[in-house]
């Protein structure tokens, strides 16, 4: 909902407008009365002072005229290949956050073993055990990358590619996720589940006298969805499919937000960034820790992001 000026009235009665809504500037009431009374206008009882009503909340009939005066409309339906898009999106990320949910890994994967292998080992989590930063943080890869593998066009990849289209993006769809999860857990900063941190406790101790250092890593893309009130994002992006999802999320903009779609699609692009900064920071405070630090506990799947981190 866009930020409205106290100055500004409802277009339909005379309270405060809280939103610009179907096309013109409404309360919240009048917005919800023009929604449910669009699908059938032929229905609304004719007014009985023919037209003048000066109190239009009491007359539905003047009520619907002035919401049509002022402009208000039912956005159309989203094409369907748009929808189909969407729809695919939400029930493979349903998918992937089932996974990390439910099971853990108690295998040591690689990255390889976790892109080629045609089914990976997972145990379901039993009410007693209690995950911590290892088993979320490699369900999180898991989870991740079996969702990238789900793609219709991964199938035909070559090995090659199948390697590369996963390394350049699994991380950024991993802390995408990982920002939208701490959002739907009311937290300002990164976190797993149960308050487990996003790093474990031997990169807490080492970084314990220069918080900010890790605080610049977790707060920022959280406090940006915050911001934006989002409550759904695509996990996904890819070079191979850029144009067909930057075409869908337009659409989906200018739908849901009308006037403001373009503003909305450039608030979210600015999501990008900040992706990008995450990882960054990911990378060099994991870099820092294993440059002093030789530590065994380390698994296969954060050394091979580190490896390439470091490429």
């Amino acid at each position: 909902m866009a930020l409205v000026r106290p100055d500004i009235t409802c277009g339909v009665c005379p309270t405060k407008a809280n939103g610009f809504n179907y096309g013109a500037y409404t309360c919240n009431a009048c917005k919800m009365f023009f929604r449910r009374s669009h699908p059938n206008p032929a229905e609304i009882q004719e007014c009985v002072t023919d037209g003048k009503c000066v109190e239009l909340r009491a007359c539905r009939y003047c009520r619907f005229q002035q919401c049509l005066n002022i402009g208000m409309v039912i956005p159309k339906q989203l094409k369907p290949e748009i929808t189909e898009i969407i729809q695919n999106l939400l029930y493979l990320d349903a998918h992937r956050n089932n996974t990390f949910s439910v099971y853990v890994s108690l295998d040591n994967l690689s990255l390889e073993d976790a892109i080629f292998s045609d089914s990976m080992k997972l145990t379901e989590k039993t009410p007693s055990y209690v995950p911590d930063y290892y088993d979320w943080s490699s369900m999180d890869h898991l989870a991740a990358i079996e969702m990238m593998k789900k793609f219709e066009f991964f199938k035909f990849l070559s090995k090659a590619e199948k390697r590369s289209f996963i390394k350049t993006s699994y991380i950024h769809i991993i802390v995408l996720c990982l920002a939208m999860r701490s959002v739907g857990l009311k937290s300002e900063q990164f976190v797993y589940p149960n308050g487990v941190d996003v790093f474990p406790k031997e990169i807490q101790v080492m970084f314990q006298k220069c918080p900010s250092v890790l605080a610049d890593v977790r707060c920022p893309l959280v406090a940006r969805l915050h911001e934006l009130k989002a409550t759904k994002c695509s996990p996904f992006s890819t070079k191979r499919s850029s144009q067909a999802y930057t075409s869908a999320l337009v659409g989906y903009c200018l739908h849901t937000y009308q006037q403001f779609g373009p503003t909305r699609f450039n608030d979210l692009l600015s999501l990008c960034s900040l992706l990008g900064k995450a990882f960054e920071g990911f990378g060099s405070v994991w870099t820092a820790y294993m440059v002093a630090q030789n530590d065994g506990k380390v698994k296969k799947l954060h050394t091979d992001f580190l490896k390439y981190f470091l490429d």
